[in-house]
């Protein structure tokens, strides 16, 4: 990630979850990703402002995301986002890898 920053809280091992924190301040855009590999699932919650022009960033923190384990089931939570803009809403529910939950547009 170019211009964000990474804060881990955690370790990957088949005990304990990994938590990572990017934040892309000139995009507005904040997500908290957590994986747990026993559960075999990871969730990217989003916080701050998801718009057409930062969705591209959000979409490649979720793919690099999937990287982490090959049967992750990957959910996107749009549930804390201050905004969810249509367009951006629209271009990440493209993909089938990972679910979008919390979707309500605001």
């Amino acid at each position: 990630m170019a211009n964000s920053d990474e804060h881990q809280s955690g370790q990957l091992s088949n005990t304990q979850a990994l938590t990572l924190e990017s934040t892309t301040p000139e995009l507005q855009l904040k997500a908290l990703i957590q994986v747990n590999p026993d559960m075999g699932f990871a969730t990217v919650a989003v916080r701050g402002s998801l718009t057409r022009s930062n969705c591209d960033a959000l979409i490649r923190m979720v793919a690099r995301t999937s990287y982490l384990g090959s049967d992750l089931t990957i959910s996107v939570d749009l549930s804390e986002a201050q905004t969810v803009h249509g367009d951006a809403l629209s271009r990440l529910g493209n993909y089938p890898t990972w679910m979008v939950i919390g979707q309500a547009q605001r």
